[in-house]
């Protein structure tokens, strides 16, 4: 007969043995993962301790700092040489005097780390580029000794310069004789990224020279320090700008009523605030602030009633803004199409406030004789002078005003109860017909929404050498509620 005592303690022993196996799992477990934190705070530690390590030996009135890093983890398939950006690396190549194509494939491949950053040098009065390599090749190694300006600074660790004079430099900060950058620059404020970069804009624009209007605005934005992380994300480019202060204002709940981009565009942004726009303007264009000035003073004088006041309810509406290469010789140097909400209110405003600046630029010239009998020519601004015309287009009416003499021109169409303002009717014609880019679709390949300030930037188009330096493709931004940017790349 079976002993159930027997039975029980078996059992009783069976048990015993599952729950030590048990604990052996776990045991095991605990120590997989204090390994992996442990492997990881080391791989995190040696990741920043790398990046801080150039961030030593550059010089601290260095204008601009980018920092390629190679992958923190062994599993990652990103590189270097991965990075977007083959415009610039052609243009090192020729500031190198390096074959076509060889930056890429030939050192950043093979590279663990490169940091290019831009000096100030006292004797040109421009800036020296000073690239910093970290490598083990031998290959690498060859090509950077064979520049006539270049340094080891390190074990594995090479410098080559455009001058000799940032040679020097590099020594100074090496034998302690002036500072680094790394006592400017807040490393806190870089993640570990594939790229990070830092900006002393203010420094940045005085090396600047813009050639038309949108580019003076553009240089208005760059004043205080900029930090800059740029990575790989979800089979994208994603990256995120840091500030101190804002770049512009936005209308946060207002949504972008433009759907199609023409091809040829260069800049859009939406949920812009108009008034600000006009007070940027007036700053890089003393002769646009003058004018205001004097317009407001005449018509005071003339009309009595505040200019200000008078168009408050039209600088105060979000709009989208886009801008275009000029097709054909006007004032301000390139084309734009503004859209902006509409009421009647808004479209008496909108071309009063036309007429009164042209009126002010081109006034009319009237004799009055005087009590002693002689004749006088007086000139007076007459904004009644400049009339405004009514075409059809397409099934749609359009208002315009031309004034060759000043090389100015405007159209509009009120479409979807918003004002659809362009520089010439042929510019309106194509905006009100293009279904070239698909705002939302690039808006969802970057994961943004379409409320708020947005601006894209279409590098293939500007006429500044800037294009150069970017990556190829769109460039999709939004301001955060702080003063800081997101974006993404969407590569075409």
């Amino acid at each position: 007969m079976e002993d159930p005592f027997q039975h029980q303690n078996s059992q009783a022993n069976l048990s015993r043995s599952q729950h030590s196996t048990l604990r052996a799992k776990k045991f095991w477990w605990l120590l997989a993962g204090i390994f992996v934190i442990i492997l990881s705070a080391a791989l995190i530690y040696r990741s920043t301790a790398d990046q801080s390590e150039i961030l030593s030996l550059v010089p601290i009135d260095s204008v601009f700092y980018l920092q390629a890093n190679g992958p923190a983890w062994p599993w990652s398939k990103v590189e270097i040489a991965d990075l977007p950006f083959a415009n610039f690396y052609g243009q090192l190549e020729t500031i190198f005097s390096w074959p076509a194509g060889s930056f890429q494939k030939n050192i950043l491949a093979f590279s663990s780390q490169v940091t290019l950053a831009a000096v100030p040098n006292q004797n040109s009065g421009q800036l020296d580029f000073v690239l910093i390599i970290k490598s083990k090749n031998d290959s690498v190694v060859s090509v950077l000794n064979q520049s006539p300006h270049h340094l080891l600074l390190k074990k594995n660790l090479t410098a080559v310069t455009t001058s000799e004079e940032a040679i020097k430099k590099l020594l100074e900060v090496q034998q302690g004789q002036t500072f680094s950058l790394a006592g400017n620059v807040n490393s806190k404020k870089f993640g570990r990224q594939l790229l990070i970069g830092y900006f002393n804009l203010s420094n940045v624009k005085s090396y600047l020279a813009p050639e038309n209007l949108a580019e003076e605005i553009f240089t208005q934005f760059l004043t205080g320090e900029l930090y800059l992380n740029f990575n790989q994300s979800a089979g994208g480019w994603q990256f995120s700008l840091v500030r101190e202060k804002t770049f512009i204002s936005s209308s946060a709940k207002s949504k972008t009523s433009i759907k199609y981009l023409p091809a040829d565009f260069f800049e859009f942004s939406s949920g812009l605030n108009l008034s600000e726009l006009f007070s940027i303007w007036s700053q890089v264009d003393p002769e646009l602030n003058k004018t205001f000035s004097q317009t407001a003073a005449a018509v005071t004088a003339l009309y009595n009633f505040n200019l200000a006041d008078e168009f408050s309810d039209l600088l105060s509406q979000p709009v989208d803004l886009i801008l275009l290469p000029a097709q054909t010789p006007n004032v301000f140097g390139l084309d734009f199409i503004l859209s902006l909400p509409s009421d009647n209110k808004t479209l008496n405003q909108l071309e009063r406030l036309i007429n009164i600046i042209l009126a002010q630029k081109k006034p009319t010239a009237v004799d009055r004789l005087l009590p002693d009998g002689s004749q006088v020519t007086e000139l007076i601004a007459e904004p009644d002078s400049f009339v405004w015309q009514t075409k059809d287009l397409a099934g749609q009416v359009v208002r315009y005003l031309s004034e060759p003499s000043l090389n100015f021109a405007a159209a509009y169409v009120v479409s979807n109860n918003r004002v659809v303002l362009a520089t010439s009717i042929e510019r309106l014609e194509q905006f009100l017909s293009t279904s070239e880019i698909v705002v939302s679709d690039l808006v969802d390949r970057c994961g943004f929404d379409l409320a708020g300030n947005l601006i894209f930037l279409n590098p293939q188009n500007f006429t500044w050498p800037v294009r150069d330096y970017l990556p190829p493709g769109v460039i999709l931004i939004k301001p955060l509620e702080s003063s800081g940017l997101s974006g993404c790349v969407i590569e075409n």
